[in-house]
């Protein structure tokens, strides 16, 4: 649900963690399994950030996609910090749980490093093929 997520968002910023979003109004209103599933990827990616990355920002971006095997839902949590490499390595149980989400409905999972810079980049992709809520 969208005021959900506005909600864990608004909870990080008063926490002290200077949260940046871009998202459409459609792509925050995603509900059902798939708007649990971001919800759900969003707190553990800023859980780790928080606990972690001692990131001087995050951007949390959700976005409906069209591509060619049709709609999916992206979203990406990114930090600026310095996340130790020992907390990359997908053993963690919050990782984990992230993974195995997407795989039960058929998305993809990745942590990265970006390509320029520190931090840490969390995305995730879930298929509209497995989100009647996307129909819309």
């Amino acid at each position: 649900d969208a005021s959900d997520l506005e909600q864990l968002v608004d909870d990080y910023r008063r926490a002290g963690l200077p949260v940046t979003t871009a998202w459409t109004s459609e792509a925050l209103s995603i509900n059902g399994p798939v708007g649990t599933a971001v919800h759900r990827i969003a707190r553990e990616a800023l859980a780790n950030v928080a606990r972690h990355a001692s990131g001087n920002s995050v951007e949390l971006v959700l976005e409906l996609l069209d591509d060619s095997r049709g709609r999916a839902v992206r979203i990406e949590v990114s930090d600026h910090g310095r996340l130790p490499p020992r907390q990359l390595r997908p053993g963690g149980f919050g990782i984990v749980g992230m993974r195995e989400r997407m795989r039960q409905m058929g998305g993809r999972f990745q942590i990265r490093k970006p390509e320029e810079g520190t931090g840490t980049i969390v995305e995730a992709f879930i298929p509209a093929t497995n989100a009647a809520a996307l129909s819309a």
